[in-house]
């Protein structure tokens, strides 16, 4: 049976732990909360769904590795996961720039490897 004390250790020790921000660049809400993480120190990682494909992601959910503009994340020290407009491939300038060069085809392709490599990373949580 769960008591209050053990439900309360629980607690803390999520709170204790990284949180993880999935969003888009644009969305300026999540910019108070960062701001509000930053004031009380707690650690954060934040990932801008529309920036992923511009920088260097490394994810293995077998190894529990997550690599993110160079920086290691400890996938264990992640205790809480925070979805906010994350998606939408057509918002990232990675569309912008490569959908008149390729066609429509690959582009299909490409915005469906996004949505892959997005699911991944809302595996986390």
């Amino acid at each position: 049976m769960e008591t209050a004390s053990s439900s309360f250790s629980f607690f803390t020790s999520i709170l204790q732990k990284m949180i993880l921000l999935l969003s888009y660049s644009g969305d300026a809400s999540i910019d108070y909360v960062v701001s509000w993480l930053k004031t009380f120190k707690h650690s954060y990682i934040r990932i801008n769904a529309d920036e992923i494909l511009e920088n260097s992601l490394y994810l293995s959910l077998k190894d529990k590795a997550l690599i993110y503009k160079n920086i290691n994340i400890d996938v264990d020290s992640i205790g809480s996961v925070w979805y906010r407009k994350f998606g939408n491939f057509s918002k990232s300038n990675y569309f912008h720039v490569t959908k008149d060069i390729i066609t429509p085809e690959d582009l299909h392709h490409l915005a469906r490897e996004h949505s892959v490599i997005l699911h991944t990373l809302m595996s986390i949580g």
